[in-house]
């Protein structure tokens, strides 16, 4: 066992802060019940997040004559992923009681309320949750869903028509170039945001950009332009209800705020241009929601996609290109590339081109820019949508570490982790797949 060293005076002061939060938090919100009192909602049976997208794949695997075997993967998976949540929510429990015994002032740590094991070098990953994050990688359950939704999702490509305009996969006079720019979001590069990475930066610092920005971003967050502005906080979009407060109360954004503030402003206008191109190409244009900041923050967390040692690389999530997006839906191998050739007509040339129909996605993922930030637009063959949620969480699962602190795990990606310190219970433990 690995003894913690003990704290210095700082922080001390640090830490008496945020206990004098916590116990304020406390007073207001139910502690709730952990894993002994509360099971996970997973074991009701319920499938994850998104019945009516699981039901449409199982549609399609039924109709292909896989359902049984699907159904019989989806089981045994399904059984693992739960043992994972019960594995999270003890260790919460367990971080929860040490805050607790922070309060009382005979506590070790208060701030293990991530799944990470003090006793550890380096606060590892609490070994209960390892051992059940390992299971499920290696359930055979898993890897004979892979293999069963693979094989239905390459049937289903296979039939999908050329089309009367030809420009299948094979034709090498349609074949569509790969392009990789390595653009990042340029607003994140100048002062005062350049360097920075979850810091604040107060309102006094903020150009004369950031400010037009911002306030547009409230103007329109406080018009109901995205959803009832009173509601942000239940619909789970608490960066929204944040970025609102922005000029009024908290007086400071951080890096992820603001580019969420550049997408507020571009989403409209990104949508309208979606519908210009399929208007041209004769398909259909789905526009997306805007990444929330968990997502961002789980992307640029140790060991994700966007993280960075390396200080003149920062913030991180200048990286992140898919704030606003929207996704075409076609339904030949020629609208495919009479589609992409639209977009390129209405947006401009792309900066990134990801040429993926014949890889295991059977897209096409396109980076454009919209009034100065990067956006991110799919290509999609509507025959394959349906079956797009159970692809999405095998590759979840699949790329989960196992062998790195949580932060760096991905496990964000893929259950929301209860939080002790606003009074969560295993109740919030809620998986984040589509399965």
């Amino acid at each position: 066992m690995v003894v913690a060293p003990a704290p210095t005076q700082t922080s001390l002061e640090v830490r008496a802060g945020i206990v004098k939060k916590y116990k304020a938090t406390m007073k207001e919100k139910p502690k709730g019940s952990w894993s002994g009192d509360v099971v996970p909602p997973i074991a009701t049976g319920e499938p994850f997040g998104g019945g009516s997208e699981v039901a449409a794949a199982l549609a399609v695997a039924e109709a292909a004559g896989l359902l049984a075997l699907i159904l019989t993967a989806r089981e045994g998976l399904v059984t693992a992923l739960h043992a994972l949540q019960c594995a999270v929510c003890a260790a919460a429990g367990d971080a929860r009681t040490s805050r607790d015994a922070a309060v009382r002032g005979d506590g070790p740590n208060w701030y293990d309320w991530d799944l990470a094991d003090p006793t550890l070098p380096g606060y590892e990953l609490n070994k209960g949750v390892l051992d059940a994050m390992v299971a499920v990688q290696q359930c055979p359950a898993i890897k004979d869903l892979d293999r069963h939704v693979g094989e239905l999702t390459s049937g289903t490509f296979l039939a999908i028509p050329v089309g009367e305009e030809g420009g299948g996969v094979g034709s090498s006079s349609r074949a569509i170039v790969q392009l990789n720019t390595a653009p990042v979001q340029d607003f994140l590069r100048v002062a005062p945001l350049a360097g920075k990475d979850f810091g604040k930066i107060p309102m006094a610092e903020w150009s004369a950009n950031m400010k037009a920005e911002i306030e547009a971003a409230v103007g329109l967050l406080k018009s109901g332009a995205f959803g009832d502005p009173d509601s942000f906080f239940k619909v789970g979009r608490a960066d929204f209800a944040m970025i609102k407060g922005t000029n009024e109360k908290h007086k400071k954004i951080n890096p992820t705020y603001y580019l969420i503030v550049l997408g507020i402003n571009r989403h409209a206008e990104f949508n309208a241009l979606g519908v210009q191109v399929a208007a041209k190409a004769n398909c259909t244009f789905s526009p997306g929601p805007i990444k929330t900041k968990d997502r961002v923050a789980a992307k640029c967390a140790p060991g994700g996609d966007y993280f960075s040692y390396d200080a003149a690389m920062q913030p991180d999530c200048m990286r992140v290109l898919d704030i606003v997006r929207g996704t075409m839906v076609v339904t030949t191998q020629a609208m495919m590339f009479n589609t992409h050739a639209a977009a390129v007509e209405v947006f401009g040339e792309a900066a990134v081109v990801k040429d993926r129909r014949t890889k295991v996605q059977h897209d096409l993922l396109l980076i454009f820019k919209v009034r100065g930030m990067w956006v991110e637009l799919q290509l999609h063959y509507g025959q394959l949508l349906p079956l797009k949620s159970l692809m999405h969480a095998v590759f979840e699962l699949q790329r989960l570490t196992t062998d790195e602190c949580v932060a760096a795990s991905g496990l964000r990606t893929v259950m929301e982790i209860p939080d002790p310190e606003f009074g969560q219970s295993a109740a919030d433990c809620k998986m984040l797949l589509h399965i």
